[in-house]
């Protein structure tokens, strides 16, 4: 599921949650809010929907998206930078940690 949060710069609280794409987009073009997109558990077609549809992101970027990768890295863009990190994870009922990939 894709969760998305928009926050009002001006007013400094959120405005609106888990809207659609076509609304997400229009929120783009707004200088005046910065929002989170968290979408965990999607299927490819979802997330190219999300990445290239609202976003525009790179073709490749979308492949390091889509495809695991034990490396982290940093590729930059003509109007953003992609980021491919790691980070810990505790696994409280296997008493044991792991590391999750994030794209950023």
């Amino acid at each position: 599921m894709i969760h998305s949060f928009v926050f009002s710069q001006k007013e400094g609280r959120l405005i609106s949650q888990d809207i659609n794409f076509d609304l997400l987009s229009v929120f783009l073009q707004d200088e005046g809010v910065q929002f989170w997109v968290d979408a965990g558990e999607v299927s490819d077609e979802e997330a190219k929907a999300l990445l290239d549809g609202v976003f525009h992101f790179h073709p490749l970027a979308i492949e390091d998206c889509l495809t695991p990768s034990d490396r982290p890295k940093v590729d930059g863009y003509e109007d953003y930078v992609f980021m491919v990190i790691h980070a810990a994870c505790h696994s409280q009922d296997k008493k044991r940690f792991s590391t999750i990939e994030l794209n950023l």
